[in-house]
């Protein structure tokens, strides 16, 4: 009876199969990339469903990270020891951070209350996000509060206010991204 291999086992021969593959790829066979890529589609996309836990969203950062990592393969920044699927994970989890981080409302926020020299369009615009996000604070809890002011009214740093609070920098990014979020629901059913 054949005994069954282990995850290990089988990440190891597949890390195998894509090694040599890569090597093809890189060496000018162009047929290598779309092989190399559905050896590993169902990983990566299972990666990026983790992240996103939307089908369509999943498909998007995937073939987003796709990209990344291909052009990033042909300008020679694939190290071979960590194997492909982690690699290409680590890009889907840079990619899936960068675009949490530049939601909307988000951005918004950061780039009207970052400007030095505001003209009248983006003062005004302050004002009104500065006035709805007020509205909003008594629907988040005391330190969800405290985060918002020390964040968009203090202009501390994410190392400051996780001192202040004594919390990692970690959950101060995270929190802020998730107030971030309600208030860009809470914005969008206003609207």
């Amino acid at each position: 009876m054949k005994s069954k291999k282990t995850q290990k086992e089988i990440d190891e021969e597949n890390g195998k199969i894509h090694a040599a593959v890569i090597v093809e790829m890189l060496d000018g066979d162009e047929a290598k990339e779309g092989e190399l890529f559905v050896l590993t589609e169902t990983k990566l996309y299972r990666v990026a469903f983790n992240k996103t836990k939307d089908r369509q969203t999943a498909k998007a950062l995937a073939a987003k990270s796709w990209e990344i990592g291909m052009k990033d393969m042909k300008d020679g920044k694939y190290k071979e020891q960590n194997g492909f699927e982690k690699w290409m994970s680590a890009i889907i989890r840079n990619v899936f951070n960068k675009d949490k981080r530049d939601t909307p409302i988000f951005v918004e926020i950061k780039e009207v209350i970052d400007l030095e020299e505001m003209d009248i369009d983006a003062a005004a615009l302050k004002e009104k996000l500065l006035v709805f996000i007020e509205v909003q604070l008594p629907k988040l809890t005391i330190k969800k509060q405290t985060l918002i002011h020390m964040f968009f009214w203090d202009g501390d740093t994410y190392k400051e206010i996780a001192a202040t609070l004594d919390v990692s920098e970690a959950f101060v990014r995270s929190e802020i991204y998730k107030i971030c979020r309600f208030i860009e629901a809470e914005y969008n059913k206003a609207s």
